[in-house]
This record gives structure tokens, C-alpha cells and sequence, in this order.
């Protein structure tokens, strides 16, 4: 029953249509009534306070200039008590009523001016209480007029903050912040469609860039130059193995005297540089050794196994000597022959290869390449981040909300066309 008696005199909510571009408008057209009714309603209220100050003022100095009654009735101790609480009671209420200006007629600079009013009159009351009882004693009819001034003024305060209250003024004021919300919403919005639609474009440009990379890449590897430089390329790949395979011979042929060559560079004063370098790297030795002075000093190497001046073990000894009687002038002659050509038909192949540009393209068309698909990469990256930020923002929810709050503040129930 209290349900629908509540509902029966419920006052009806309008529905109304607004567009979007006027709603901003619309909701000052509805708000200004209320704000000027209210602000009427405070100014009549700031001249209620006016007057209530002045009248405390002058109740201040009526409490000034007030007697004591029949002083000579009243104990000299209890005189000065009293007198003493008055001047400190004066004082704060000098001090309070000279601190308060009272503004215009506008709602928000009033609540400020009302929230520090309350705070100063709870100070007041906090500080002066004592001085107060104090003071009745021996003044009570100028104390009771200060005191209904601070009462009353305490009352206007409530009553214009009730004032604010009945008007929805908070809400009217969440329902401003919302509409600020959604228009920046919506241009937020915009901005992130208008930097992905350039960024789309950005990546179709990119992506004409990549197929036209891969396709000069493709006719590049497809052309008779290209096709050339492989097949040198080739033959240069089939010289290295024959280079490392001499090398390899070359070592297979030293590396059994290896220990029988340091204990011989012991003694072979005159040679040691030779024979040292025949230990570490026998390849490039043959190649520095221009005269073949190791066929000399194998040969007396050799003497100096068979005379026992270099020992070596039985078994060692012999395939020492054999080794030796194996690596004649004319075999690493013919290896040096053969190693001398070999790189020089490495070189005149390089010299080709060198000379062919279409290997400088191909790298040049792959550095493009990698470059634009490593841009395309950030891109998509990008336009992924400004379509999540896109997403967050929610137009239908603030829209919503924003009817809510409407609907609260006053008291229409409108459809965002």
C-alpha cells in the first residue's frame, strides 16, 4: 500500500529526444532555471546572514559595555574570574565576526564560504565554552542575544547547504562532469579512428613496397648475371675444398715427424726458426719456405736418426725415416704447383664476382626488404595498440550513465539520438 501511495504522487519523469551535438545545451537550457531559483533563494538567505552579523556585532558591544549588577554584592575573587573570561570571550567573538565576509549570490563560492563558517563556529564554540558559562553568571541577558546570533547563523548555514541539497546540485554537477566526459570520449575516439585509418594506409603503402622488393628480387635471381655469379660462386666453393684438401695432404706429410722435429730443432741451432715453423703450421711454412730448405734438413735430420744422435724409439725411428724418404723436392713442388693455381683461379674468380653487381643489388634488395617487413612488423603492432585503446573507450556506458544521472538531476528520461 505505501508503495503505491508513494508511487501515485510520484512526480511523472518526462521522456524527451536529444541529439548528441545538442545535448550539452539542452542540459544547460534545463539547469539554468534551477541555478538561478537557487541562487535567488541563497541571496535571500546572505541577507538573512548579514543581518544576524551585524546584529551580533552590535550584541558584542552591548556585552562590552554591560555592568555587573549590584557589584558590591559580588565577591572580589569571583568578579575578577568573570571579567577575565569575559575579555577572552570578546575577543574570539571580535575575532570571528571581523574574519567572515559574506559573498554574493553564487552556490559554490556559498558552500565554500558555508563549510569555512562551520568549521570557524565549531572552533568558536570549542575554544570560547568555558568564557560562555563563565560569562552568565554575571551577564546573562547581553550573553543569551550572542548566543541566538551564532545559533541562528549556524542555522542559515544549514539551511542554504539543504537548499544546495534539495536541488540536486551535486548531481546536476556529476551529470556536467559526464557530458565534459563524453565529448572528450568521443573526440578521443575519433582521433584513434582518424590515426588507424593513417596507419592502414601507411601499411598498404608498405605492403606495395614489400611485393614490389620480392618481385625485382625474384627477376633479379632469375637473370642471366645472377645465374653466372652462382656458378662462380660454385666453382670458387669447389676450389676452397681442393685448397683444404692440399693443406690436409700437406699436413698428413709432417704431422708423423712432429715429435721427431722438436727433439731435432733442439740441436739444429742454425734451422730452428725453420723447423719451429714446420711444427705449428706446415702448410704456411712449405708456402714461406721459397728455397724448400726442409729437404736439406730432413735429410740431416734423418742422418741424425740413423746415428743415433737423435733418439727416437725402434718403431718411430722407422716411420720417420720413412716419412722422410716420402716427402721428396719434387712432391712438394708439385704441391706448391698445384696450390699456386688453385688460388690463382680463386682470384680471377673473385675478380668475376667482384665485377658482377648483381650480387650488390640482391644484398641491396634484401636490406629494403627486411627494412619495410621490419616496418610492417611496428605497424601492425601499432594499429593493434590503437585499436585496443579504441576498444577501452566505451561511448554506449558513458551514454548511459549520462541518461542516468539526466534522469536524477532532472527528472527526464531522454534518448542520445
Amino acid at each position: 500500500m505505501f508503495e503505491f501511495l508513494k508511487n501515485l504522487f510520484k512526480e511523472k519523469t518526462e521522456e524527451q529526444e536529444v541529439k548528441l551535438e545538442d545535448i550539452e545545451n539542452w542540459f544547460k537550457d534545463k539547469t539554468n532555471p534551477i541555478f538561478s531559483g537557487l541562487n535567488e533563494q541563497i541571496k535571500q538567505k546572505l541577507n538573512e546572514m548579514k543581518s544576524e552579523f551585524s546584529a551580533l556585532k552590535e550584541n558584542i558591544d552591548a556585552l562590552e559595555n554591560a555592568e555587573i549588577k549590584d557589584p558590591e554584592k559580588i565577591q572580589p575573587r569571583v568578579k575578577n574570574v568573570v571579567l577575565g573570561h569575559k575579555n577572552n570571550y570578546l575577543r574570539v567573538l571580535r575575532q570571528f565576526s571581523e574574519r567572515v565576509n559574506v559573498p554574493e549570490a553564487d552556490y559554490k563560492k556559498t558552500l565554500e564560504f558555508c563549510d569555512s563558517v562551520e568549521k570557524q563556529l565549531d572552533s568558536l564554540g570549542k575554544t570560547s565554552m568555558k568564557s560562555y558559562y563563565a560569562v552568565q553568571h554575571l551577564f546573562s541577558h547581553q550573553v543569551e542575544p550572542v548566543a541566538k546570533n551564532l545559533k541562528n547563523i549556524d542555522a542559515i548555514l544549514k539551511l542554504i547547504k539543504q537548499e544546495v541539497e534539495d536541488k540536486n546540485i551535486a548531481v546536476i554537477e556529476r551529470t556536467e562532469r559526464k557530458l565534459q566526459e563524453l565529448k572528450d570520449s568521443i573526440k578521443k575516439k575519433q582521433e584513434f579512428e582518424t590515426k588507424i585509418g593513417e596507419e592502414n594506409k601507411r601499411l598498404d603503402g608498405l605492403g606495395g613496397d614489400i611485393d614490389k622488393s620480392e618481385k625485382k628480387k625474384t627477376e633479379m635471381k632469375q637473370s642471366n648475371e645472377f645465374l653466372e655469379s652462382k656458378k662462380e660462386k660454385q666453382r670458387k666453393s669447389d676450389i676452397d675444398e681442393k685448397l683444404s684438401s692440399t693443406r690436409n695432404r700437406v699436413i698428413s706429410l709432417f704431422s708423423p715427424l712432429e715429435s721427431g722435429l722438436k727433439k731435432f730443432q733442439r740441436i739444429t741451432l742454425e734451422h730452428e726458426t725453420v723447423v719451429e715453423r714446420y711444427i705449428k703450421d706446415s702448410m704456411n711454412a712449405l708456402l714461406e719456405d721459397k728455397e724448400l730448405k726442409i729437404i736439406e734438413l730432413l735429410a740431416n735430420m734423418k742422418k741424425n736418426l740413423e746415428s743415433g744422435v737423435l733418439d727416437l724409439r725402434d718403431r718411430k725411428k722407422e716411420k720417420a725415416a720413412e716419412q722422410i724418404d716420402i716427402i721428396t723436392k719434387e712432391v712438394l713442388n708439385e704441391i706448391l704447383d698445384e696450390y699456386g693455381e688453385l688460388n690463382r683461379s680463386k682470384q680471377e674468380i673473385e675478380e668475376k664476382i667482384k665485377a658482377n653487381k648483381i650480387t650488390a643489388e640482391i644484398n641491396d634488395a634484401n636490406y629494403k626488404l627486411d627494412f619495410y617487413i621490419q616496418k610492417k612488423e611496428v605497424l601492425v603492432k601499432d594499429i593493434a595498440s590503437l585499436e585496443s585503446g579504441k576498444e577501452k573507450i566505451d561511448i554506449d556506458k558513458i551514454k548511459n550513465d549520462l541518461r542516468e544521472l539526466i534522469r536524477k538531476s532532472v527528472n527526464v528520461d531522454i534518448v542520445i539520438s
